[in-house]
């Protein structure tokens, strides 16, 4: 069993677009290996269907079959020397607050991992009008379209009627039901404090003060003790210290990635794991490991 501090469950694939070319099975295995790793996890983007339901939104596009089926296959081709074990995923979304995922679940079957990210703001409930924009990556054209300022102001319109704390209640929600429904999901993917989407999507949080926020994003804490997720930290600014803290005393084990695209890019650079060890090991949080008999 690999050992807390020797693992990467979030490494990407070149058969995805937004990974370099050079991310084969043999140049992840040599990096990993010049890091000290033991277990990695080398992921497939899966995205069933995208929020405009069209087959490309913003930086995203919907999985093509052929291209996982050749994943599947090259992975499972694949043996890297002792000492290193390698272990298939994807990368999907949280679709809703009722904890659906963007991956079916006889899809799920044929990989061992799943790490859950929040690449937009889930559906919820309480929202009526549909937001098909992403504030942060599409920043310039909030500005410059009138059709998007209009859709940026109906949203503003009703992040103001729910209010702040709706919106970490529902993210909770829906992570927590996630969780409860799909066994393969081990770890919560570029967590940094758990706020990220909300900032993305400009969400004013911080009105609620710390100790109310902290509150309301315990129940996530719980369920990733609960069900064994660990939560993913990058080499990157994550926030605010004192959430990552709570869910340390609470039992959250952390694990680091540098969400590696690349080996020399200008971002997502594999070897920059070590930096994330690093950045854990200076917030004195504890390490995970994915416990595969899950």
């Amino acid at each position: 069993m690999a050992r807390p501090g020797k693992v990467d469950y979030h490494v990407h694939y070149y058969l995805d677009s937004c990974a370099s070319p050079d991310m084969t099975l043999p140049v992840i295995d040599r990096e990993a290996r010049k890091m000290g790793l033991e277990e990695i996890a080398v992921l497939k983007h899966y995205s069933a269907a995208l929020p405009n339901g069209e087959q490309d939104w913003v930086s995203w596009h919907v999985i093509k079959e052929d291209q996982f089926q050749r994943y599947l296959q090259e992975m499972k081709a694949y043996q890297p020397a002792e000492g290193l074990k390698i272990f298939s995923g994807v990368e999907t979304e949280l679709v809703n607050d009722g904890g659906d995922i963007n991956i079916p679940l006889e899809k799920q079957e044929l990989i061992d991992s799943i790490a859950l990210s929040v690449h937009y703001i889930p559906e919820m409930e309480g929202v009526k009008e549909k937001f098909l924009y992403h504030p942060r990556a599409q920043a310039p054209l909030m500005e410059t379209d009138e059709t998007a300022k209009k859709a940026m102001k109906t949203w503003m319109e009703q992040v103001r009627d729910l209010g702040s704390a709706y919106f970490i209640e529902h993210l909770v929600r829906g992570y927590v039901k996630a969780f409860e429904k799909y066994p393969k999901i081990h770890q919560a993917s570029h967590m940094y404090d758990g706020l990220f989407p909300l900032r993305d999507y400009r969400i004013p949080y911080e009105e609620l003060g710390e100790k109310k926020i902290i509150e309301l994003m315990e129940p996530l804490m719980e369920a990733m003790v609960r069900y064994d997720v660990l939560w993913e930290l990058l080499p990157e600014p994550i926030g605010n210290e004192n959430i990552l803290h709570r869910a340390n005393e609470m039992g959250v084990r952390f694990i680091a990635s540098a969400d590696g695209h690349s080996i020399n890019g200008t971002w997502g650079r594999f070897p920059d794991h070590v930096q994330a060890e690093e950045l854990i090991d200076s917030l004195g949080l504890c390490k995970g490991i994915i416990h595969w008999e899950k």
